[in-house]
């Protein structure tokens, strides 16, 4: 059994917060977006936004990491089964749940109505809405991730195969070419098929240096100065990237090719890598294993959890769906973030517990 590393246990934990406000903020965040004043709440939400990107780099990182790693990856039927029970059968349960979930809170709360500018959408047309969106690999916002995932889970025995003929220095040089060419051709070359192998090959370079940077990284384990200073520097390489995008963001060109806010982004990469270095060098005695476990059910199950929330606080408050939250969005937003964050590890627990028994 491998040992645990419980600095990247931690670190899954943090991200996944991230990835939970971010979605649960987005009426905030468009809202201060729309006022475009540079206020704090402005700050707050939009660097939040920056920061959540780098989050789900970090997440694409780590998979390659130990993926890569494993010497059983590179039994590709085993492998392939494997991955098929930890990530196709909860993916294809959670995009009939959501296609179906979505499309019924966003007919029952107007949000398609006003996208598509119908007034009396019906159900029907808003599983036909959705279920366009599932084609592309979102049958909910969060689930692309699963689809791209699933994607580069099936490039890696490949890749790991040939990391064996390269040696670990050819290796890396392979993985950064891969990478840079990747967002190169990400940047002029966009896909919104987000299963398809042109999205998740675009991404394979970031899924690479996630082990390259892992394997780096563990050679210096327990300096924890070192660690604690990369973590810091990744938090300052973050800023800068959005202290970019407040120069560029009235700027449509520009925004369009650097693309602050996109997993492709180099600098919110370069970040990513040196978060991934810094949380496996610093020595953290603190099991996490647990919790990061559950991080996992977290993703898939908090959009759900997060409207479901927003349906009762509209019932109960008299606020409109798309409303919520701007009477005070710092307050409201944070609190929901982190209401919505401890019910999705609660019920993961449930989730978790039940399929144990199973076993």
């Amino acid at each position: 059994m491998n040992k645990r590393e419980n600095g990247l246990d931690l670190l899954r934990i943090i991200a996944a917060y991230l990835v939970v406000s971010l979605h649960v903020c987005t009426f905030e965040r468009n809202l201060v977006s729309d006022l475009g004043e540079l206020n704090f709440n402005y700050h707050y939400f939009m660097f939040i936004r920056q920061i959540t990107t780098s989050a789900v780099i970090v997440f694409i990182m780590l998979s390659g990491a130990f993926v890569l790693k494993a010497s059983s990856t590179k039994d590709i039927g085993t492998f392939y089964k494997k991955t098929w029970k930890k990530l196709g059968i909860p993916t294809v349960i959670f995009s009939f749940f959501y296609w179906l979930f979505n499309a019924f809170v966003y007919w029952k709360t107007g949000i398609y109505g006003l996208a598509y500018g119908i007034e009396d959408l019906t159900y029907t047309q808003a599983l036909l809405f959705q279920g366009i969106s599932f084609l592309k690999g979102i049958p909910s916002e969060h689930m692309w991730y699963m689809y791209t995932l699933i994607g580069l889970y099936l490039m890696a025995p490949f890749v790991a195969l040939g990391k064996e003929k390269t040696g670990e220095a050819g290796f890396k040089k392979i993985a950064f070419i891969v990478c840079i060419w990747g967002i190169i051709d990400a940047l002029v070359n966009p896909s919104s098929l987000f299963w398809g192998i042109g999205y998740c090959a675009q991404l394979l370079g970031v899924f690479m240096m996630g082990y390259v940077v892992h394997e780096w990284a563990l050679e210096r384990k327990g300096k924890n100065g070192l660690g604690c200073f990369l973590i810091v520097l990744a938090t300052v390489i973050t800023a800068v990237e959005y202290f970019i995008f407040l120069a560029i963001r009235d700027n449509s060109t520009l925004f369009s090719y650097v693309t602050p806010m996109a997993p492709y982004n180099l600098i919110l990469v370069i970040a990513s890598l040196v978060y991934v270095a810094g949380f496996t060098i610093i020595d953290i005695k603190k099991d996490f294993g647990y919790l990061s476990l559950l991080t996992f059910w977290v993703y898939l199950l908090h959009p759900a959890i997060m409207m479901v929330l927003f349906l009762i606080e509209e019932a109960a408050f008299k606020v409109p769906y798309l409303e919520i939250g701007n009477s005070s969005p710092f307050l409201i937003g944070t609190g929901n973030s982190i209401l919505v964050y401890v019910l999705s590890f609660v019920f993961g627990h449930v989730i978790e517990k039940c399929s144990s028994g199973k076993k």
